[in-house]
């Protein structure tokens, strides 16, 4: 599922291509993926896994614990890079919508904005 405010399209569009070459954020507005549970190779259940796209630049997590908005225990930060964004391995018994609550406080959080609306595109897969 990802997850977009419900902004003017022009705060969608990627800039040009030197400008993505250059820079060291990433967009203006955020972008939030949950991937459910999957199974691993060897049938191993492979944790949700939670992606954030923001343009907060370098120590994302730090300013989140920060403002008292840290990802959660047992929560595993994978990447945390300011072009890519966050990656965030979240266990089994977290419910869905604890991770998405987390998501869009902390997308707020990073932006500096308070976006109101949410647009969820699911995606099949």
């Amino acid at each position: 599922m990802t997850l977009r405010p419900d902004v003017e399209d022009d705060g969608w569009r990627p800039p040009g291509l030197f400008a993505r070459l250059v820079t060291t954020r990433g967009p203006m507005v955020p972008v939030i993926t949950v991937m459910g549970r999957a199974r691993g190779r060897r049938s191993e259940p492979r944790p949700r896994e939670l992606g954030l796209l923001h343009a907060a630049g370098t120590r994302a997590v730090a300013r989140l614990r920060d403002e008292g908005h840290g990802p959660g225990t047992g929560w595993r930060v994978r990447q945390d890079h300011p072009r890519r964004g966050l990656v965030i391995d979240v266990p089994a018994d977290v419910s869905s919508a604890e991770v998405v609550e987390w998501a869009l406080t902390a997308a707020q959080v990073l932006s500096g904005f308070s976006f109101d609306e949410w647009v969820a595109t699911a995606h099949d897969g």
